[in-house]
């Protein structure tokens, strides 16, 4: 008699656990869904980032980045296009002198 109002509780608490634990699993689902992440996370960055950077440690590290510098006689990408699609060989050949 005890032993079967015994397994009668076991499997009461074993209900009332899963349904606790398939509630948090519905909580987490819609703050850890890629779409609110990708909403939420850069909002996020927007916001923290400024903050970080008022550290004066962390802007002089910042600037004692050495970036590398770009050359101006690298063809840029739109002139490269300009003249793949249509056809010229090269844009400092072709010149016009008005007179």
């Amino acid at each position: 008699m005890w032993e079967e109002k015994l397994q009668e509780i076991q499997w009461q608490v074993l209900r009332n656990v899963t349904t606790m634990v398939t509630k948090l699993v519905a909580i987490t689902d819609f703050p850890f869904s890629p779409m609110v992440l990708m909403m939420i996370l850069p909002l996020f960055l927007l916001l923290v980032l400024p903050k970080m950077i008022k550290d004066l440690d962390t802007k002089n590290e910042v600037e004692s980045i050495s970036f590398p510098k770009i050359n101006d006689d690298m063809p840029k990408i739109s002139e490269m296009l300009t003249s793949f699609f249509s056809g010229e060989t090269s844009r400092k050949t072709k010149t016009h002198h008005f007179q």
